[in-house]
């Protein structure tokens, strides 16, 4: 008898193979052969090996969602209590096993996973601990996060921070490309700018195993940069480093750190990786700091400012024409002005479509200029290019909560709402801290897939930090509506009439981008029963 059965589809056996090997080398037996049973003694040999079996793990996947036989050993696995649900795809499980955390093993051991969760998992059926295997090389990678905290600017004028908060972007975005490492979005990083809070203490609360935190100091034509890299769990100090530089090479300083970094942290690049990491960014100084002050108007996120950055982005572009970000970033800024209603369709897209265009034919591979198009082909309503560049990106950045989020929104569209909610937890996962937009379209997810109680949480969560913003009230009612609760639903559509006494159910569902148009007709319904006003009868 074995301490583990272990229940997939037989399509997937070779991507358990190193998962096996993983929980032998722990010491732990497992039954899995399902080959070497023949015969009409292979049913009963199973449901024998299941029933003994202290411990069940189920491998969800595209094919074993489909297997009846996996779903029938699940649940004897559930109804023993001594089932430990994971997946290798990004899916989320059949209906009747949702109800626990599934621990994400997509990719691994190639790629970061949630071993120590399941392995957790694992210990609570068995009673014992999990020992760790007794080699010299571990078979599984180990996980490793990693939060950049924007670094302190000291010395130089007032309006030197852009320099500062562009470098730490650009590290957290190129460091977001190696698979081997999970990387805090930067959203949820700069909310701890000039906060007194210890740089451990600060990653503890986010999650990471590393944090990254330092300074820089600017005085006539040279610069300082000191960094270091404290494990959170310990307060200590794994790497410290000052850069001396001139201000002609202190963009080098960025490759510099990325380096050290990955050194520092002992993570495995697959191919290709290191060649991104060796590539420099910038042909001049001066370009690097036009693209840097870009970023900075961009995410201070004013119509005013995000003119300003299109102005800096189009400049660095004339600067540096055969750099990808210019033309990436000027695609970004047209899709959030539209998005948010501060450019008109006839003028953005065809900036937007221009823009994509030229990032991709200079790198077809990358992650800003993949997601811009998805965005113009979102907005444009091809769908289904839309989700092979989301596809694309995430391969490009696998730790990119933009290339993540990108993703679980277009899979929303195509009505593909259970891997949407897959992606977008994994965008959430690296941006604990979203925006109001994400927590809305993540509530949003959740409605779509009528888990309406995990709807109706996030999007009072949403109501609690933003309580002007509109879109939590009526997607709150929307979500209400749709449950059944019309008290509630009637509730919240007086409090959107308070904040917007205009808003009709035909601006909820404008635009509308879902392939299905039945999913944002049945909210219409929904909302129209509440009591939310047309625009017909607003005109009458």
């Amino acid at each position: 008898m074995a301490d583990i059965f272990l229940s997939y589809s037989s399509k997937d056996k070779a991507r358990l193979a190193p998962l096996v090997d993983e929980l032998r080398a722990r010491d732990r037996s497992v039954w899995w052969d399902r080959e070497l049973v023949a015969g009409p003694a292979f049913a009963d040999c199973i449901e024998d090996e299941l029933g003994k079996a202290k411990c069940v793990l189920v491998a969800w996947s595209e094919n074993s969602i489909a297997s009846h036989w996996c779903r029938d050993e699940a649940a004897v696995g559930l109804e023993r209590n001594v089932l430990v649900p994971f997946r290798i795809d990004d899916i989320m499980p059949p209906l009747g096993f949702r109800s626990s955390h599934t621990p994400d093993l997509a990719g691994w051991p190639d790629r970061e996973g949630e071993l120590s969760q399941l392995l957790a998992g694992v210990a609570e059926c068995l009673k014992v601990a999990i020992p760790v295997p007794n080699r010299s090389a571990p078979t599984a990678a180990t996980e490793k996060t990693l939060l950049i905290l924007p670094f302190r600017q000291t010395g130089g004028g007032a309006g030197d921070d852009y320099f500062a908060d562009g470098l730490i972007e650009d590290v957290t975005s190129e460091l977001s490309h190696i698979q081997q490492l999970q990387v805090i979005s930067r959203s949820t990083a700069f909310e701890f700018k000039e906060s007194p809070t210890p740089p451990d203490a600060i990653g503890r609360r986010l999650g990471a195993t590393a944090v990254l935190t330092g300074s820089i100091r600017r005085a006539g034509d040279r610069a300082r940069i000191s960094a270091a890299l404290i494990d959170t769990e310990s307060g200590k100090t794994i790497w410290s480093e000052t850069f001396n530089r001139t201000l002609e090479d202190i963009f080098a300083v960025q490759d510099e750190l990325t380096s050290e970094i990955v050194t520092a942290l002992d993570v495995k690049l697959v191919h290709g990786e290191q060649a991104r990491l060796n590539r420099s960014r910038f042909k001049s100084v001066e370009a690097g700091h036009v693209f840097y002050r870009g970023l900075f108007e961009f995410h201070r996120f004013e119509p005013e400012t995000m003119l300003h950055a299109r102005r800096l982005f189009s400049q660095f572009v004339e600067m540096e024409p055969d750099s990808v970000l210019g033309y990436a970033w000027l695609t970004t800024t047209w899709a959030a002005s539209l998005l948010v209603q501060w450019e008109a369709p006839q003028d953005a897209l065809p900036a937007m479509q221009e823009n994509a265009a030229k990032a991709l034919d200079i790198d077809p591979e990358n992650a800003a200029a993949l997601i811009g198009n998805v965005y113009f082909h979102v907005l444009t309503g091809n769908l289904d290019a839309a989700h092979d560049f989301a596809q694309r990106a995430v391969r490009s950045a696998p730790s990119s909560d933009e290339a993540l989020f990108a993703r679980g929104w277009v899979e929303m569209f195509l009505g593909r709402f259970d891997q949407s909610i897959v992606s977008l937890e994994k965008a959430l996962r690296l941006a604990p801290i979203p925006s109001a937009v994400r927590l809305g379209v993540a509530g949003t997810a959740y409605r779509n897939a009528q888990r309406y109680d995990k709807s109706i949480e996030i999007f009072r969560r949403l109501i609690e930090r933003e309580p002007q913003f509109l879109f939590g009230y009526s997607g709150l009612a929307s979500a209400l509506a749709l449950s059944g609760d019309m008290d509630g639903a009637r509730k919240m559509v007086a409090e959107v009439l308070r904040i917007e006494p205009e808003f009709t159910v035909e601006r909820f569902i404008t635009p509308d981008f879902y392939r299905d148009p039945a999913v944002m007709q049945a909210c219409a319904d929904a909302l129209a029963k509440a009591g939310m006003p047309s625009a017909s009868a607003q005109d009458a």
